[in-house]
């Protein structure tokens, strides 16, 4: 059944990314007015505590590498935040809203933002949250990302276009 899941997400991936190649006449498409942030958190800060997912920097760094393929891509490779438990910034609650925060001062309306984000979810309290790399179970309001705080940090972007994907 996991394989089936992760067969029907790639295809949902895969259309995603080609409606953005294709969404624009190729004379029209502007590169320099697309950004992504790509997320990707196989293996946690508290061990432990979170189990690893073998998969997750892998399916980042494969939606990193479709957007910028110098044949098929259509994000500018510099316009693409790649970052993962192996990256020198890890994936850590502060840094991933530092990102979202330079998105909100740095796009304009015309721009279109890609997050895809590959690491754990979970559930307390029927609050729904991501877990960055330094999670902390024990005090999620403070470590995690909370659904609503989540949606309203992206909603504060100004991007004309957002596109999110969860693999959560």
């Amino acid at each position: 059944m996991r394989n089936l899941y992760r067969f029907l997400l790639s295809v949902s991936l895969i259309g995603a990314i080609f409606s953005l190649q294709i969404a624009t006449a190729p004379g029209d498409l502007d590169k320099t007015k697309r950004w992504a942030l790509i997320i990707g958190i196989g293996e946690y800060e508290r061990k432990d505590d979170i189990n690893s997912l073998r998969y997750a920097v892998k399916d980042a760094n494969a939606i990193r590498d479709a957007l910028v393929d110098p044949q098929t891509g259509t994000f500018l490779d510099d316009q693409v935040i790649l970052v993962t438990n192996l990256t020198q910034d890890k994936p850590t609650r502060d840094k991933i809203f530092s990102s979202l925060e330079t998105f909100r001062k740095e796009l304009n309306p015309d721009e279109t933002l890609l997050i895809f984000f590959s690491g754990h979810g979970y559930t307390i309290e029927e609050t729904a949250y991501l877990l960055p790399y330094n999670a902390n179970l024990n005090i999620p309001n403070d470590t995690a990302i909370s659904l609503p705080v989540w949606k309203q940090r992206i909603e504060a972007i100004p991007a004309r276009e957002k596109i999110v994907v969860l693999d959560a």
